[in-house]
């Protein structure tokens, strides 16, 4: 009698962030998704950017298992929701300026978070936004009165709060600080601030984006101490500096940026860290992997950042697809 093999069980995978629905999937979400679970990623978290962005943000939620989502106001679209900017028009259209309800907002070229050197930080194949500074535009930046800047936290602050009693939400974010972008690093503080309180208040988990502000924004983290952490989204850095966060509670997204050899920091900090700090993400459509510079990003490449990390660790890839994701769903107590 010949003896019935059992079947392998398939490796569950969780995308921490993946704006999912930018409408760039639109024609395609619904088999993509399918794809995605047939590939094994069961579980994906969009991120919110922006109010208008979230009624059309919970209807896919709801439309698709496995999706879940966040709120919060990224600091690309403070300006527009502050009314003291718009975002330029843009040729392509398969990033971040086209999230349900918002229209034309910022492509950038996103650099996946390489360490800056000769002839790097080129290559996604996406325009960069014209509100990006150059180099000694700094004194262009124009003040923010605290006033005015504490009066658009309040109506932000009272948005994300009415969001959040409505449900569905399982995390605040995606917010935080940009030093590459025009709008005002004090705005973009008093902004950010108010929704780590609202973290704090509502006891939820906070997706942070951070360029170029890790000192301004582990200072905000540290004054707060926000008791459920959160995650650094496309986290690109140092040991030393992913510890950091990792001692406040805040596990490290890590993405595409772990498939290109040159990111040296990056890939030594995610080999160190703690198996129980790594989430992986894919930030689709943006922060595409190595090979794949010039297109949309997507959610199937997922396990390609997980076979990268699984290398750089020395792990099994079962075991670094089931740590990742059951951290995800411990973060966002699922």
């Amino acid at each position: 009698m010949t003896k019935r093999r059992t079947p392998p069980l398939q490796m569950e995978f969780f995308d921490s962030h993946c704006h999912f629905d930018f409408e760039v999937f639109e024609s395609t979400r619904d088999k993509l998704w399918r794809d995605c679970t047939a590939a094994g990623i069961t579980r994906l978290l969009i991120p919110g950017v922006a109010p208008a962005q979230w009624p059309a943000m919970r209807e896919i939620v709801v439309r698709y298992p496995g999706l879940l989502c966040a709120v919060g106001l990224h600091p690309w679209w403070i300006d527009k929701v502050a009314g003291i900017g718009k975002f330029p028009e843009t040729e392509k259209g398969h990033g971040i300026e086209n999230a349900p309800g918002i229209g034309k907002g910022p492509v950038t070229e996103r650099d996946p978070g390489i360490e800056k050197g000769p002839g790097m930080g080129q290559g996604t194949g996406i325009e960069k936004d014209s509100r990006v500074k150059k180099a000694g535009d700094a004194e262009k930046v124009p003040a923010i009165d605290t006033a005015s800047g504490a009066g658009i936290a309040d109506v932000i602050a009272c948005q994300i709060a009415a969001a959040l009693a409505e449900g569905g939400g399982v995390a605040v974010g995606e917010c935080g600080l940009d030093r590459h972008i025009e709008t005002p690093l004090a705005l973009q503080q008093i902004v950010f601030e108010v929704q780590v309180r609202l973290a704090c208040e509502h006891r939820l988990p906070l997706v942070v984006h951070v360029r170029g502000t890790h000192q301004e924004v582990l200072a905000i983290l540290r004054r707060h101490r926000p008791k459920r952490g959160g995650v650094i989204h496309g986290f690109s850095g140092s040991p030393e500096l992913a510890l950091q966060y990792w001692s406040l509670g805040f596990c490290i997204g890590v993405g595409g940026t772990i498939t290109y050899a040159r990111a040296a920091k990056t890939r030594r900090a995610v080999a160190q860290l703690p198996a129980a700090a790594l989430l992986l993400e894919t930030d689709a459509p943006d922060m595409p992997l190595h090979g794949f510079q010039g297109q949309p990003n997507t959610p199937l490449r997922l396990p390609l950042i997980a076979r990268t990390l699984a290398q750089l660790r020395d792990q099994p890839l079962a075991d670094i697809a089931r740590l990742t994701t059951d951290n995800g769903c411990r973060l966002f107590d699922l």
